[in-house]
């Protein structure tokens, strides 16, 4: 998946986003499978802190 693919896709929640919503969401809009490699694509994301983890597991979007 590329990268700007994946930013615009998350674009629609700017504040915060379950990730089972979003994965949900991104499969149906890349057409995958299982989700694996946009998980992937989520934590490169949030190794570029471009995305962050809450407690309760949910990622937002840094400012």
């Amino acid at each position: 998946m590329q990268q700007a693919a994946g930013k615009s896709s998350i674009s629609w929640d700017p504040e915060k986003f379950g990730v089972r919503t979003l994965v949900s969401r991104l499969m149906q809009a890349l057409g995958s499978k299982d989700g694996r490699e946009i998980v992937l694509e989520i934590e490169a994301l949030r190794d570029q802190g471009l995305v962050d983890r809450l407690e309760d597991g949910d990622y937002y979007l840094k400012k």
